[in-house]
C-alpha cells in the first residue's frame, strides 16, 4: 500500500533536472523543534518563473544524491543518502544509531 494514510508512506520525493540529486518531503514534521522548509526558489525557464511543486509547511527529511561514472546513466553508480533525523522507534534494541537517538 502506498497511499498517505499507510504506515509505509515516507514523504513526496523531488528530484533535480537531471535525475541525480533527490529530496524527500513530509507534511509532518520529524521531531518536535523542526523547522519548515521556507525556500521555495524557483529556477527560471525562458523568461517564466517556475516554483517547485512542494506544499507549505513541508519538511525536508532526507536528500538521495547519485554520482555518474565514466559510463554514464549506463552501469552502476555511487549513491549517497542523508536522513536528517532518525526516529528512535526505527532503531531495534540492542541495534545502533549512527546519531544519538536520546538527547544528551
Amino acid at each position: 500500500d502506498m497511499s498517505r494514510g499507510s504506515n509505509t508512506y515516507v514523504g513526496k520525493l523531488r528530484s533535480n533536472f537531471l535525475g541525480t540529486k533527490f529530496t524527500i518531503y513530509d507534511s509532518q514534521p520529524p521531531h518536535s523543534g523542526a523547522i519548515a522548509s521556507t525556500s521555495r526558489a524557483g529556477r527560471r525557464v525562458g523568461a517564466k518563473q517556475v516554483s517547485p511543486r512542494v506544499p507549505a509547511g513541508s519538511y525536508n527529511i532526507a536528500h538521495i544524491g547519485y554520482e555518474l561514472n565514466v559510463l554514464g546513466t549506463r552501469g552502476p553508480r555511487r549513491m549517497q543518502c542523508i536522513m536528517h533525523s532518525i526516529p528512535a522507534s526505527a532503531v531495534q534494541p540492542g541495534g545502533s544509531a549512527p546519531t544519538p537517538v536520546e538527547p544528551s
